[in-house]
């Protein structure tokens, strides 16, 4: 009579160690699944200082001298600030909301009469509109209130 040596495993148990070798890894992801589900998630406050961060690195390509005379630069640089403004309104929290909407129009409307003058800069100084749209109190003061709320809340 054969013997087995003491640390071969019968066949049958090789396949009851392959399904436990299964179940213990379907038990590891559901735990890993489970820990994924309690990791804590960004705050509406620090979604929202994510955009404004990323706002901030972004360079402006307009305070270059001269670029204010490229009416394609003009144009992507204006969109751009839309798009971002779109996302910083979107994600603000209740707080500053409608400023960040408030700001997001304003700009929207000088890109809209900017491209009404095909991003022609100097047509916009002596213009009348954009002046009474950037000069609008209600646009200054909304664009203050979400500068202070951003300089005091969104700290790096």
């Amino acid at each position: 009579m054969r013997r087995r040596p003491p640390h071969a495993i019968p066949r049958s148990g090789r396949r009851g160690a392959a399904t436990a070798t299964a179940l213990t890894s379907t038990a590891l992801l559901a735990a890993a699944g489970v820990l994924a589900g309690c990791a804590p998630k960004p705050t509406a406050l620090e979604r929202y200082c994510d955009v404004v961060h990323q706002a901030e690195a972004t360079f402006d390509p307009l305070s270059k001298a001269g670029s204010l005379g490229d009416p394609e630069l003009l144009r992507r640089t204006l969109t751009d600030r839309v798009t971002t403004l779109n996302a910083l309104a979107a994600s603000a929290p209740d707080v500053v909301r409608a400023d960040a909407e408030a700001v997001r129009n304003a700009v929207t409307a000088v890109l809209n009469d900017l491209a009404a003058k095909n991003y022609v800069a100097a047509s916009a100084d002596a213009d009348p509109v954009i002046t009474r749209q950037l000069g609008d109190s209600h646009f200054t003061d909304a664009t203050q209130r979400l500068a202070d709320f951003n300089r005091t809340r969104c700290t790096a």
